[in-house]
């Protein structure tokens, strides 16, 4: 009983804040976004006006009429720059994070939209969110890898409290059951868990978007023995790390700049025909760095080392034996 109260409250408050966030809404948002019936919702109508909301209906949807009610969300005054900057950090937060992090910050932003003063600013933070969109970063086999547990990794690493995961490895094609200590998560293109295995008894780097379970044990471990300065020192040291040097055509610049961010820049030089490059490449990079030195044909030369350009070759007369 106290467990449905406490979802009953929960429920009444999020409505307040959905109703108080926008300057009109509609039964259906709010039925989709509480997950409830029609008839509940009427029922929360209800007691909300009771309780000193008074709810206006207009032109098909919701609003509050904050003249003439009792029951307000404490405001807040933001500037328009201050709303803005919070509806493109929504959308980063789409893009850049797993869905445990995007449903906590949705509720966070909905209580900072229900805090804003004025209406006419509600009518501007609602324009510019459907002029701001963001592409939605789909992971491999979602149904499989559900990639929602930052939350729970950063509450590990702040509890020094370890972590068992259901973990797959692609270049093995194996699911092995792992208990790790959690050290920093990391965001490079997706997100990173830099921890100490206790199964290989080694530090070593998760992808989110591979766990297929995740579990905060009871066991603690001691955050000066797993560090994150031991961590880069065993990265550094395990990742036999080749020095290449690149040159590229001054007219391919502005396209190689957008993908030379995926890899390590060590040096960059210039000249009035073509730029120059020194890129770290590891050994888990090599093939992705190879075969994006190939899509820009001639337009690229590898100047050293010489085994890498026996690599390329290698990977071009597999390509015309694949397509003669």
């Amino acid at each position: 009983m106290k467990e449905f109260q406490q979802k009953h409250i929960v429920r009444l408050m999020r409505m307040m804040y959905l109703l108080q966030s926008q300057r009109y809404i509609t039964k259906e948002k709010i039925i989709d976004e509480l997950k409830i019936s029609e008839r509940t919702l009427f029922r929360y109508f209800t007691e909300l006006k009771h309780a000193g909301l008074e709810i206006k209906f207009s032109n098909s949807s919701y609003t509050v009429d904050e003249g003439n009610t009792a029951l307000l969300i404490n405001r807040i005054k933001f500037t328009e720059d201050e709303s803005i900057a919070f509806v493109i950090a929504d959308k980063l937060i789409e893009n850049y994070s797993d869905d445990s992090v995007i449903a906590q910050y949705r509720h966070a932003l909905l209580k900072i939209k229900t805090a804003l003063i004025y209406a006419d600013k509600k009518d501007f933070v609602e324009y510019i969110e459907k002029k701001t969109t963001s592409r939605k970063r789909i992971s491999y086999n979602q149904n499989r890898f559900p990639n929602n547990f930052l939350i729970d990794v950063q509450k590990a690493i702040a509890s020094n409290k370890t972590l068992k995961i259901n973990y797959f490895t692609y270049h093995k094609n194996e699911l092995t059951l792992r208990e790790i200590a959690p050290i920093s998560v990391n965001m490079h293109r997706l997100w990173h868990i830099r921890a100490f295995c206790l199964l290989r008894n080694k530090y070593r780097d998760f992808r989110l978007d591979r766990i297929e379970k995740l579990e905060i044990t009871n066991n603690t471990y001691d955050k000066t023995k797993y560090n994150l300065d031991d961590f880069l020192k065993s990265r550094q040291e395990g990742l036999n790390e080749t020095n290449v040097i690149v040159q590229f055509d001054k007219s391919i610049e502005r396209l190689v700049h957008i993908g030379k961010q995926n890899f390590t820049i060590k040096k960059e030089s210039e000249t009035d025909i073509n730029f120059e490059i020194t890129f770290g490449i590891d050994k888990f990079k090599k093939d992705e760095f190879l075969r994006w030195l190939l899509t820009w044909g001639k337009n690229c030369t590898v100047v050293k080392p010489l085994a890498i350009r026996k690599e390329i070759k290698k990977l071009v007369n597999e390509l015309v034996e694949h397509w003669k």
